[in-house]
């Protein structure tokens, strides 16, 4: 082995490498020590707030003309819209049901709601829902609902603490002073959910709703009435274009209405601090017909109107808004949130996270297929 003596100055320098090294070990001691001793973060909570039969182009961040939404629009404007967000059904429980598994319905097996003659599937214990998942990684899971199609003797109630039924056609139940007594007794992290029957017919708002959109001048006898519009699917009601007209605003002012009881939600939600601590998602089940292929309601087809519905997500650590118009599905948002939160699938799923649509990615060229599927045969169509 070859050996060199040490020149002038070598026995400095090596004492300085010598010091270097040292302070970068201490500096790197010191850095893993604070790592170590550093409290983590405490797990977000997750709210989703579902509002039921809400089509997207009604809204205002959507584009429509009316003042429907200005609380919603206001919301939008701090959140990561979806502007291209499809159902997988056109009924409430095979929605929900592909919302909470993230599997479509001919694989959740909740094809048409128990409600219905040609009812099929329950959400049943061989499926693993959001409200499991969360309960298993130390979450409180609460569920407030106004719609009878996700009570839980269909299933919706797995892996919920405590999942109640309001039959509360004006949604006033689910203000946040009644949201508060629950979460009051709830420590963190958590997960609520609220599902609003606004605007499901009946088209009555109250007032001073009844009246914000209608025309003075309309003197027929369509009221919005649930009976009513099955007359009109049945083609027994043969509605004119003022009376198509009248129930188009009847619907709209539902919204506008609804829209004021989700401004008392999230001034509450403000107010206790949980819009900072939690992810926040707004969305809808499905859509609602209003003329558009020649009927109302909703079950009966798969047109747009009946499948693109709103998606809203803010998460408080990725505060840029934004909006986005590549294809988005409801089997998508049990990925994306589990994603969010921290918590690994540990199961097949039939959607793909959103997070890198949240996070600003690049929108993928070709658009993610939707597949919907509903029961035709249980009311005429026209």
């Amino acid at each position: 082995m070859k050996t060199r003596a040490l020149l002038p100055g070598d026995s400095r320098l090596a004492s300085r490498c010598a010091e270097s090294l040292a302070s970068a070990v201490s500096a790197a001691a010191v850095l893993l020590l604070v790592t170590a001793c550093r409290a983590p973060e405490p797990p977000l909570n997750l709210i989703i707030v579902l509002v039921d039969t809400t089509r997207a182009d009604r809204l205002g961040y959507h584009g429509y003309v009316r003042p429907t939404s200005p609380r919603l629009d206001a919301l939008a404007r701090s959140s990561v819209a979806f502007v291209n967000h499809y159902s997988h059904s056109s009924r409430t429980g095979p929605s929900v049901a592909s919302i909470f598994t993230g599997l479509h319905p001919r694989s959740h097996g909740v094809v048409n709601p128990l409600t219905h003659w040609d009812a099929k599937g329950t959400l049943g214990p061989d499926q693993t829902t959001l409200a499991e998942l969360l309960t298993a990684r130390g979450y409180r899971c609460s569920g407030f609902v106004s719609n009878v199609n996700v009570s839980p003797r269909f299933g919706f109630a797995q892996g919920f603490e405590f999942y109640d039924i309001f039959h509360d056609p004006q949604g006033r139940s689910l203000k946040g002073s009644t949201v508060s007594l629950r979460l009051n007794e709830t420590k963190s992290p958590f997960f609520l959910y609220l599902h609003y029957m606004q605007p499901h017919s009946s088209y009555e708002a109250p007032a001073p709703y009844a009246t914000m959109f209608t025309e003075e001048s309309y003197d027929r006898p369509i009221t919005g009435d649930h009976i009513q519009l099955d007359a009109i699917v049945g083609g027994k009601v043969l509605p004119t274009d003022a009376d198509r007209r009248h129930l188009g605003a009847l619907y709209d002012q539902e919204i506008r209405y609804f829209d004021d009881l989700l401004g008392e939600l999230l001034d509450y939600f403000g107010e206790a601090g949980l819009l900072e601590e939690s992810i926040l998602v707004f969305i809808a089940d499905h859509g609602e017909e209003i003329f558009d292929h020649g009927s109302v309601l909703h079950g009966y087809t798969l047109y747009e109107e009946q499948l693109r519905v709103p998606l809203l997500i803010r998460d408080p650590r990725r505060l840029e808004p934004r909006r986005v118009e590549a294809v988005s599905r409801h089997v998508d948002l049990l990925p994306t949130l589990l994603e969010l939160l921290g918590v690994p699938p540990e199961l097949a799923l039939q959607g793909a996270s959103l997070v890198p649509l949240i996070d600003g990615a690049a929108e993928p060229d070709e658009a993610r297929p939707v597949f919907a599927q509903s029961s035709l045969r249980a009311v005429k169509t026209i």
